[in-house]
């Protein structure tokens, strides 16, 4: 018989091997569990905490409102927005003629507070603005401000942002210089266009009271320096890299103090100074400050513009298309033909135009046609982000 012996196992060391590794499994999940339940419990602190401090927020907000507004007899309203934003207050307000003095107002109170604006846009067809505001809190809050008289009609812009068709905004510049029939004629088209008004002009200040009054959305067209250098000298309020900090900060402030109702700015020429980062930065320091978003109408390929709002989070679009590069009929209404065709292609676009009477001709037949058939005409303030 062999010499081999066969082992047999320790059933009693092997059950204590198992028992072993199923307490170690038990306690490895209780372990995971308890790291789980405690982040979930601190996520619903943080969450409950979180959401405790934007009603306090928001009803800070309406207090202010409230308060130091009571002769503008705002009323808050109802009203769903597509996003459902939660952190919003929506105010009526009974007469057109207070838009702006609201405007203006709520911009002084607010910064007193210590709300600063990070965008203000104008609602379609003079229905009103809103603004989004912060207190250096994570939390972005929508202040709206509707006409009584024109509720339903806001109703159009919140199913256009739902939707979302193809949009296009019309930026009309030359405003400041003349109130010839020309400009008044402009701002009776039936659409929502953008009026940049040149700041320094001896008719800038009606431009934007009458612009703002037609329901326009109402823009700056900041004159700065172009590479040729005898252009834009009879500008009062021309900036360039030349200049210092407070100079340009000074020509800044005096604009938007001439143009109060101003939602945003473009440049007027800006071959030079929109290559320029130095005076770039200065530039969008500013204009984040108050709010006002930058349209760069792309004067030149070495724009770098767009790109420097962008890393400073300043709302910001490109122009697509320059309407009167030519300034005969047929070339104009074939270049808003073109404009309405790269809204449709990309989603949106931004058409730049001189105020004369060709391009008032020209934008009456387009309004008025069925090429723009599925696209919408929108502010500026819809295409920036």
């Amino acid at each position: 018989m062999s010499n081999i012996k066969y082992l047999q196992p320790d059933n009693n060391k092997v059950e204590h091997i198992h028992k072993q590794k199923l307490l170690l499994s038990i306690v490895f999940v209780l372990i995971i569990c308890a790291i789980v339940y405690f982040f979930y419990y601190r996520l619903q602190i943080e969450t409950s905490n979180h959401k405790q401090y934007t009603n306090i927020t928001l009803s800070r907000l309406e207090k202010i409102i409230a308060d130091e507004l009571p002769n503008f007899n705002l009323k808050r309203i109802k009203l769903t927005t597509p996003d459902n934003n939660p952190n919003q207050i929506v105010f009526q307000y009974s007469s057109r003629n207070v838009k702006k003095q609201l405007l203006l107002s709520l911009e002084s109170k607010l910064q007193t507070a210590g709300f600063y604006f990070l965008k203000k846009a104008c609602l379609p067809r003079g229905c009103g603005f809103v603004l989004t505001v912060t207190n250096n809190s994570d939390s972005n809050f929508n202040l709206y401000f509707i006409s009584k008289n024109k509720i339903n009609i806001l109703k159009s812009y919140l199913n256009r942002i739902l939707s979302k068709p193809p949009r296009l905004a019309i930026i009309v510049n030359n405003f400041g210089y003349s109130k010839d029939s020309v400009f008044k004629d402009i701002l009776t088209l039936p659409a929502d266009l953008t009026i940049a008004i040149t700041p320094g002009n001896s008719y800038s200040e009606w431009a934007e009271q009458v612009a703002f009054q037609a329901g326009k959305e109402v823009i700056i067209h900041m004159p700065m320096a172009a590479q040729n250098q005898n252009l834009g000298q009879a500008e009062k309020l021309l900036i360039s890299k030349e200049m210092s900090k407070n100079k340009v900060q000074k020509h800044l402030k005096m604009a938007i103090e001439e143009i109060p109702s101003a939602f945003g700015m473009d440049n007027y020429m800006g071959s030079a100074a929109t290559s320029s980062p130095k005076l770039m930065n200065i530039v969008f320091n500013y204009l984040q400050k108050q709010g006002l978003y930058f349209i760069d109408n792309l004067n030149t390929l070495d724009s770098k513009a767009y790109d420097y709002a962008k890393s400073k989070g300043l709302p910001a679009a490109v122009r697509n298309v320059f309407i009167n590069n030519q300034n005969t009929t047929e070339t104009i209404e074939n270049n808003l033909e073109q404009a309405v065709k790269v809204a449709r292609k990309q989603g949106k676009a931004i058409a730049v135009a001189r105020a004369n009477p060709k391009t008032l001709k020209a934008l009456r037949k387009l309004i008025n046609s069925q090429q723009i058939n599925n696209v919408k005409l929108c502010f500026a303030s819809e295409i920036v982000s």
